[in-house]
């Protein structure tokens, strides 16, 4: 029923939650994992402590790289596809389930309510408005 898996991340222990139903959804049919990042853009004012934009971008994108290979471990799954974009989280979200023909969107909230939740708003309630395939939110502990 599904083959193609994709689980967003921040890195943050609310968005590891979503890793366990993810593998074993994956090991039940057989899918692939594709285990995305998406940075936001650089900061024009990254100048102003003494490196360059592109400099700064580059250590940006080194340190989500790390991280990456930090959560693929946590994941557990060795064949999983990681993948790291940069950009606006839904869009480039709504991109990924397009070019790598996505049919399962696992991913957490992060269980904001309230004025938190008006302030900041759910990227997961928003991918589960526009996205074009079947999304299992989970919530964290």
């Amino acid at each position: 029923m599904y083959s193609r898996i994709l689980v967003p991340t921040d890195f943050s222990r609310s968005s590891f939650v979503a890793f366990k139903p993810a593998l074993e959804i994956a090991k039940r049919f057989k899918a692939k994992i594709y285990l995305l990042h998406v940075t936001e853009e650089v900061p024009v004012y990254a100048y102003r402590i003494g490196i360059s934009q592109s400099e700064f971008s580059e250590r940006f994108l080194e340190h989500a790289a790390n991280e990456m290979r930090k959560a693929a471990k946590r994941l557990g799954d060795p064949g999983a596809e990681l993948l790291i974009r940069r950009g606006v989280v839904l869009k480039e979200i709504l991109n990924i389930v397009k070019d790598k023909k996505i049919d399962l969107i696992v991913m957490s909230t992060h269980g904001r309510t309230g004025l938190a939740h008006a302030v900041v708003g759910s990227i997961a309630e928003k991918v589960v408005r526009r996205a074009p395939c079947q999304v299992l939110t989970v919530k964290p502990k």
